[in-house]
């Protein structure tokens, strides 16, 4: 059936044992063709003489026990069968093929980033992504006294989004030309009676279309005698003038997940720098509808800031600019004895946003095989740990693998999480790239450690 061939474990960058890659290459002159039945049934074989086989299968495929998994990682322990999870067959993951010779077959795992990853307790990707990039990064266990964790990142994340929140109520204050107090009360008021207060889940865009009814209402048939509500009048009466219409859509003016936020604004400024309020005289011009969307943009960050400091937190407001400004701020604690910095490095490029690795759904297979090889390359780094944005979801890249069948066909997958922050799910690079290529948001982010 093939020749036995035991992984052999490699370093790479700086050669510490932290950052152990593996590599099983078969080359024709010195190892016959293995076939990956035989392979499948070595791993098999492996797991029903370990002792812990039931939950290193649960671990491996990512299997649901609770209703919610879908924002948690299941209540199974973090020890994974390593053999099984880094040779998924295909009919458990849609991974190798069973029956059929391969030319060449490559495979890389990071050890530290095993050991690092931190479960997901709540819809809080991006914090338990980042702290077990963090932890990797640092060659720390996640059980280490000094090892970051969903809850400790989510604190961090807190006073990123408190900063957020105070230049963009000092924006729409300038904006609308009075204290925005007496509108936030009787906003609040009528969410809580509604039963959906701030925090409360929701569907997407459906608080700023109820926020702007309330608005609408409220400059008709003012709930107080506060000067912003006669304000809010005036200024709908001044966009009526000028046309009614907003140079770009609400819905669309401060997407938490925009890489332009990435690329822009933050730069050079402290997560939690005070912001001092300077409210202009009351009859000042603004841009139609920019006011109405300054606004809009403060209540939807309101409800994110709600919605992480919850009982069971989601990180749902914070986009790639999140998962920068973490890292940034986590090297910039006092306490803390490593400085990283991430970036983004794979993935659509666009106005101001620099990619390293530019993708376009026009590459050929050869520039397609290049971005694969850079993927290789940065993955193989000692001081470099990859997060993947994808659908809807952070997760980190604990794998790359590849092979060549007979006919030239070349496979390439990535070992990820669709799903918590569990190592399960052997991605095609076609489908990462395809998600990619949908929207400017998805990206690989590389965060590396500094010197």
């Amino acid at each position: 059936k093939g020749t036995r061939t035991q992984p052999q474990q490699t370093s790479t960058g700086d050669n510490n044992n932290d950052n152990e890659c593996a590599k099983i290459k078969d080359k024709e002159s010195s190892v016959p063709v293995l076939k990956l039945t035989f392979l499948n049934s070595f791993v098999r074989n492996m797991a029903s003489n370990d002792a812990a086989s039931d939950v290193a299968k649960s671990a491996a495929t990512g299997l649901a026990v609770t209703a919610d998994d879908y924002e948690r990682d299941t209540d199974a322990d973090e020890a994974m069968n390593l053999s099984a999870l880094l040779l998924l067959s295909q009919e458990e993951s849609g991974g190798l093929p069973t029956g059929t010779e391969v030319s060449q077959f490559a495979l890389l795992y990071s050890n530290k980033l095993l050991q690092g990853w931190v479960k997901q307790h709540s819809p809080a990707c991006a914090a338990a992504s980042v702290a077990g990039a963090w932890n990797a990064l640092q060659r720390v266990p996640r059980k280490h006294p000094s090892a970051q964790s969903q809850n400790s990142v989510i604190e961090v994340l807190k006073v990123i989004l408190n900063g957020k929140l105070s230049r963009q109520r000092r924006k729409a204050s300038t904006l609308v030309g009075d204290d925005l107090e007496p509108l936030e009360r009787a906003v609040e008021q009528q969410l809580e009676a509604g039963g959906k207060p701030f925090g409360a889940k929701r569907a997407k865009g459906s608080l700023r279309k109820e926020i702007g009814a309330m608005m609408r209402e409220m400059a008709e048939h003012p709930p107080g005698q506060a000067q912003v509500f006669l304000r809010i009048k005036e200024l709908y009466a001044e966009d009526a003038i000028a046309g009614g219409k907003d140079t770009k859509s609400a819905s669309s003016e401060d997407d938490s997940e925009n890489d332009d936020d990435v690329a822009g604004g933050q730069a050079g400024r402290t997560a939690g720098d005070a912001v001092s309020f300077e409210i202009p005289a009351s009859g000042a011009k603004t841009k139609s509808g920019g006011w109405r969307r300054a606004l809009l943009t403060y209540f939807d960050t309101k409800q994110g800031h709600a919605r992480l400091c919850r009982e069971r937190p989601s990180t749902a407001a914070f986009g790639n600019w999140g998962i920068l400004g973490a890292v940034r701020d986590l090297s910039a604690m006092p306490e803390s004895d490593m400085v990283a910095k991430a970036g983004l490095f794979m993935g659509r490029a666009g106005k101001g946003v620099t990619v390293a690795v530019k993708l376009s759904s026009k590459d050929n297979a050869e520039t397609v095989s290049n971005q694969w090889e850079q993927l290789c390359g940065a993955f193989q780094r000692d001081d470099t740990v990859l997060l993947f944005h994808l659908k809807n979801h952070y997760a980190l890249i604990f794998a790359l693998r590849s092979w060549c069948t007979p006919d030239g066909k070349t496979h390439r997958q990535m070992l990820t999480a669709r799903k918590g922050q569990r190592p399960s799910a052997w991605i095609d690079f076609s489908e990462a790239r395809s998600t990619m290529l949908k929207w400017g948001g998805y990206k690989i982010i590389r965060i590396q450690r500094q010197k």
